[in-house]
């Protein structure tokens, strides 16, 4: 069985089945409602469990708190993962189609025998109505739906920001005085278009970071000004952004756009990220998922379970017919193919910085 819990400022959808919608919450887009989506070995279906809201306005423990303290509880005890990946999606996501994702990705990074060093992978996801005007509107109006996404992505970031606000006061402040949870780690992947609704969120500062590693995956944001917002992100103790060049998504958004981050091969010139520019390893072509794509290609799945899980050296050892060298022009780690390099190109230390 698969479990992902899932956080979301959607309009709760009348009916028998529980589902959410592509417009806000009826109280608000900053308004959250959590929910648990379960899928058994081998079904290609899940099913949708609300968190019940009784008592949300009575004086007691808000919905978020018992939930929670219940996840900690679990964690606590075992029977739930302490590796913790808060996931945001990008654009053009349903409700359904977000779910998909993240319960295929803690499907896919399940440990197993040849990451004996790296856990399962349990994921929050946090939904918003990327996808408010369907298919038509992209079809017929395709800058005007993506414009009304960025607005709608916008009008998202507080929902976020209560979202990071809870997770920082269990998962890091009751967690770090439960000598139980010693061992949770939290961290963070935010696809594509996802990375712009970060861009627009107040963050909590000024404490401990809220998560390990955060991976800022094809992001669908100006390269021109990223540093000016990337590098205050003390959310994460860690920060990677990855790049692939022939990204065919990004691509398209780059008509419409200046140049996308998550295809730059220049202007990474940020202080606090590691950048990943992964164009040209094996079978990855123009994939814009390199978490979820069908590349077929172990080394890259090792490291985006590596980036999951927080791992401190994501490239170390990972070696062989495509390996990585500090390309020190572009400021990123890139592939090495058989005929690549120049004089002027170093390995470098795979271990990268830590800050």
């Amino acid at each position: 069985m698969t479990r992902i819990l899932i956080a979301t400022n959607r309009l709760l959808l009348p009916g028998d089945a529980p589902s959410f919608g592509e417009s806000f919450s009826a109280l608000g887009p900053s308004e959250l409602r959590f929910a648990w989506a379960i899928q058994e070995e081998g079904s290609p279906t899940y099913r949708i469990e609300l968190v019940p809201e009784d008592g949300a306005n009575s004086g007691s423990a808000l919905p978020s708190e018992t939930l929670l303290a219940r996840v900690l509880s679990e964690i606590r005890s075992g029977r739930m993962s302490n590796n913790w990946v808060l996931y945001v999606h990008g654009y053009n996501n349903t409700f359904a189609d977000s779910v998909r994702s993240a319960l295929r990705l803690a499907h896919t990074y399940k440990a197993h025998s040849t990451n004996t060093d790296l856990g399962d992978v349990a994921v929050l996801l946090f939904s918003w109505p990327s996808d408010p005007g369907g298919s038509l509107a992209i079809s017929t109006d395709p800058i005007g739906a993506y414009r009304r996404t960025q607005r709608t992505a916008e009008l998202s970031a507080t929902a976020l920001e209560r979202l990071l606000q809870r997770l920082l006061h269990f998962f890091v402040l009751k967690a770090a005085a439960d000598p139980g949870l010693s061992r949770l780690r939290s961290n963070a992947m935010v696809h594509s278009l996802g990375n712009y609704l970060l861009q627009h969120t107040q963050l909590p500062a000024g404490g401990p970071p809220l998560f390990d590693l955060l991976t800022l995956h094809q992001a669908d944001v100006n390269t021109t000004d990223h540093a000016t917002w990337v590098d205050r992100l003390t959310v994460a103790r860690r920060l990677w952004v990855t790049i692939n060049a022939f990204d065919d998504v990004l691509r398209i958004s780059d008509v419409i756009n200046q140049e996308r981050l998550g295809t730059a091969q220049s202007g990474l010139n940020g202080r606090r990220p590691v950048y990943l520019d992964v164009t040209g390893m094996d079978n990855l072509a123009t994939s814009h998922n390199l978490f979820l794509g069908d590349h077929n290609n172990p080394k890259l799945r090792l490291i985006c379970h590596r980036l999951l899980v927080g791992y401190p050296w994501p490239l170390l050892g990972v070696l062989g017919g495509s390996n990585f060298y500090e390309h020190l022009p572009s400021n990123s780690w890139r592939v090495r193919g058989d005929k690549a390099g120049t004089a002027t190109e170093t390995l470098g230390d795979f271990r990268g910085p830590e800050g």
